[in-house]
């Protein structure tokens, strides 16, 4: 977009038309991936598609809430980190 306000149409167009062109590359790659695909592959394509849930809460691969208590206690108030001087 220009200082004076013009090229907003040929920015939006530009990125639409930059939109298609990605998405129907990525399809077309990915259906001659799997074309050509031999055993291996597939099990490739499996991993390429799982869904993963990253885990971001300290203390939730732990089995009991007491556990879980501890790992977050100790995570975000370390033992001997006294700011206050208590």
């Amino acid at each position: 977009m220009r200082h004076d306000g013009t090229g907003v149409h040929e920015r939006d167009e530009a990125k639409g038309t930059y939109k298609k062109v990605l998405i129907r590359e990525k399809k077309k790659y990915w259906d001659d991936f799997l074309t050509s695909a031999k055993k291996n592959d597939i099990w490739t394509a499996h991993q390429f598609t799982k869904i993963r849930v990253p885990n971001r809460v300290p203390g939730s691969q732990n089995s009991t809430p007491k556990s879980t208590k501890q790992t977050i206690m100790s995570h975000f108030f370390p033992p001997g980190d006294n700011p206050v001087g208590l």
